[in-house]
């Protein structure tokens, strides 16, 4: 068992501006999920470890730890940071999960490879995560969860059809319905609806997705519904997936919902899991005030709003760039600021970040500030990756021509 307080709100330590990047947690949080069966520590009742409520240090209290506990015990309690870290958007969970990955005895595991892997994508080192996955299939190339991993990454790159290829390669080896949903999804945006139609036959035909997956699964479906515009069901999956309810899945139905006019729902929805406003992850925060502004009343939400502007002022003091997409969005559609929300959304771009919402806010800023090249950019990644998402087509062929 193990077993964790609530951390204080009020820890003077808490770095209240940060959170791990959203597609990065969910995948991390998924694979963590499919990749191995979990560790029971010998009993229901056997405490693993118990982290504290209020610490001067928690992070060097857990690394602390972490040094007397078994290796399967580790790894254990590091697949579960990962997991809470999609969950709440808190950093320090990954700074723990990378604390308990350390240590010369882990180098060779190949589970904890795994997990090292997912962190650096949490943390949008996706050179270093890649490379990582290299060397575990150099070692393995028969090791399916890599080769899921890896598609993963490349997606929130763009790279749709090497991702692709990675998610086929995956399921070859170890047909599982993560795997098939998987390769239906970058099909799908990657505009090839033959391929889609036969990954989501296989997508039927390979049974349930495990238990801890669902809500992951249910995510994926939604978004694709979405891109097909069956809203009905798109907002069926969507509830679906908030049963198990994390920041990545919060924040792709809170954009949806205002997409289709239902703003007015976002910020109940968000409230719901996360009901103080000094937990919410910065992406939900905004999520909430542009669903304000969405429905002309941004009043209710004036304090998100502030909350938010202190803290990327904070992140600005301690000269931590941070949060490039959430930065640009917020200073482009609240701020009306285009110039920094297009230095901002460059950076996104330059981090690897080139996922729908990626493409939409650097378009949006680049105009904005009357830059002509970036446009030029964006138009040729997506014919070069022959990228399918209908909000990306409308911006270019109803708003630039």
């Amino acid at each position: 068992m193990i077993t964790e307080k609530a951390p204080d709100p009020r820890h003077p330590g808490r770095c209240r501006w940060q959170r791990p990047g959203l597609a990065a947690a969910v995948l991390a949080t998924a694979m963590a999920a499919v990749q191995a069966q979990p560790v029971a520590p010998g009993a229901d009742d056997v405490v693993v470890m118990q982290l504290p409520a209020q610490n001067r240090d928690p992070l060097l209290r857990s690394a602390a730890r972490a040094a007397a506990l078994t290796t399967e015990q580790r790894i254990a309690l590091a697949r579960r940071h990962l997991w809470q870290a999609g969950q709440r958007g808190d950093p320090r969970d990954l700074g723990r999960a990378g604390q308990l990955l350390g240590g010369a005895e882990l180098r060779s595991d190949v589970r904890a490879g795994l997990l090292r892997a997912g962190l650096l994508q949490a943390r949008h080192e996706f050179e270093p995560a890649l490379a990582l996955l290299d060397t575990l299939l150099k070692r393995d190339p028969q090791l399916a969860e890599a080769w899921f991993m890896r598609a993963g990454i490349l997606r929130v790159r763009g790279e749709l059809s090497s991702a692709l290829a990675a998610c086929t390669r995956a399921h070859q080896l170890q047909p599982r319905a993560e795997s098939a949903l998987c390769a239906a999804d970058l099909a799908q945006l990657g505009g090839q609806p033959a391929l889609h139609a036969q990954w989501m036959d296989t997508w039927r035909a390979s049974g349930r997705a495990a238990a801890t997956s669902r809500p992951w699964t249910e995510l994926v479906l939604a978004e694709m519904a979405a891109r097909q515009g069956r809203d009905s069901d798109a907002a069926r999956h969507y509830r679906r997936s908030l049963a198990d309810a994390g920041v990545v899945a919060l924040d792709s139905h809170a954009r949806w919902l205002t997409l289709t006019g239902q703003a007015d729902r976002v910020s109940v929805m968000i409230q719901a899991f996360f009901p103080d406003l000094d937990q919410t992850p910065d992406a939900l925060l905004l999520r909430r005030v542009l669903a304000a502004r969405a429905t002309g009343s941004i009043g209710p939400e004036q304090a998100a709003d502030a909350e938010l502007a202190a803290r990327f002022a904070e992140a600005d003091r301690l000269g931590i760039e941070t949060h490039h997409r959430e930065r640009a969005e917020w200073l482009l559609l609240v701020r009306d600021e285009p110039e920094p929300a297009f230095r901002h959304a460059m950076l996104n771009w330059h981090e690897g970040q080139r996922e729908t919402p990626d493409l939409l806010i650097l378009v949006r800023s680049a105009r904005a500030a009357g830059r002509e090249a970036p446009l030029r950019m964006v138009r040729d990644f997506i014919d070069r990756n022959a990228y399918s998402d209908p909000q990306v087509t409308r911006l270019f062929e109803e708003e630039l021509g």
